[in-house]
């Protein structure tokens, strides 16, 4: 059955609406992007002045909005919630690639802008905007400390939560870690590590397994995998430069890990902070998962942390609790 010509001119003028409407925004977003970058030129605040600059790695679902709360608790610690789409455009503002002490600089200066307003979600902006501040712990001690204010007056470390947008990035792209490290001392990684069966569950529940490329909605072992995939390859890089690389299991957060993390970080494990951390580190009941989950969980254990033989056996641990 033939499709009649009027019908044809409608749909292609339709399509070609829609083209012009998705243009249109995507120059406005784009001026939207200029603007801040500009205005982030007032940001009195230079890399220099940080004693570290750190990024969040691993999948989504994986404890790093708590993490970033908790370090936002911290007297001279400034977060950043998401933004990569804002951020990651510049060129004037993207170090990982081709990176130069300016684009750094640039960098620190729009991230610190982006953190002090925004809105909630992959648009990105202050930390306070996150589930994580609706936990009524963590919104009653920062406001107790630090009250509306969105900037600490004195930023000694800065933490981007933009974790497998970042570490997809930086594999599409090629990205030479061991060179950007070897020319920027300050320059830190951190992950969370979260039960990764809760952590799957999470991601399936949520429709966050879209952000690992390629695998669209995907199953829950075949998110399992990727996340393993992520914690592989996070464990390759700290072997590499084992004092760039951070990470905690969700079971072991105590003060002996936060003043590991301010050490990292090269901020005072200010005692007040600590004692805030521990108080807000509250995690929610792990899921029940089916034996046959689990026994996916152990083999891809296997497949994926054979050369990390320590931190696989402390992952079985979470098997035996599935």
């Amino acid at each position: 059955m033939s499709v009649p010509s009027s019908d044809v001119r409608s749909s292609g003028l339709r399509s070609l609406v829609r083209s012009w409407r998705r243009a249109a925004k995507d120059r406005i977003d784009w001026l939207g992007y200029e603007v801040d970058y500009l205005r982030s030129r007032s940001v009195e605040t230079r890399s220099s002045d940080l004693k570290s600059i750190c990024l969040a790695l691993g999948p989504y679902r994986n404890l790093t909005t708590l993490t970033a709360g908790i370090l936002f608790l911290h007297p001279t610690c400034q977060v950043l919630n998401h933004g990569a789409g804002r951020i990651l455009p510049i060129g004037q503002a993207n170090f990982l690639r081709g990176y130069s002490e300016r684009r750094f600089d640039n960098f620190v200066r729009l991230a610190i802008y982006l953190s002090q307003g925004g809105r909630r979600g992959r648009y990105g902006g202050s930390i306070t905007l996150a589930h994580a501040f609706e936990h009524d712990v963590i919104r009653r001690l920062y406001r107790e400390r630090y009250g509306e204010s969105l900037v600490k007056p004195h930023i000694e470390s800065l933490f981007w939560k933009e974790s497998l947008l970042i570490a997809n990035f930086i594999r599409e792209h090629g990205v030479d870690l061991a060179d950007l490290l070897s020319r920027n001392d300050r320059l830190r990684f951190l992950m969370p590590i979260r039960n990764p069966l809760d952590c799957a569950v999470s991601n399936h529940k949520t429709g966050h397994s879209k952000y690992f490329s390629g695998l669209g909605e995907g199953s829950r072992e075949e998110i399992l995998d990727r996340i393993l995939d992520e914690i592989a390859w996070f464990l390759d890089l700290r072997a590499e430069h084992p004092d760039r690389f951070f990470c905690f299991f969700e079971d072991e957060f105590d003060e002996q890990v936060l003043r590991d993390l301010a050490s990292f970080l090269r901020i005072e494990p200010d005692a007040a902070w600590i004692r805030d951390a521990l108080e807000s580190y509250q995690l929610k009941k792990s899921y029940d998962h089916a034996p046959a989950f689990v026994d996916h969980y152990q083999r891809s254990l296997d497949a994926r942390l054979g050369a990390h033989p320590t931190v696989r056996a402390r992952l079985t641990g979470f098997a035996l609790r599935g």
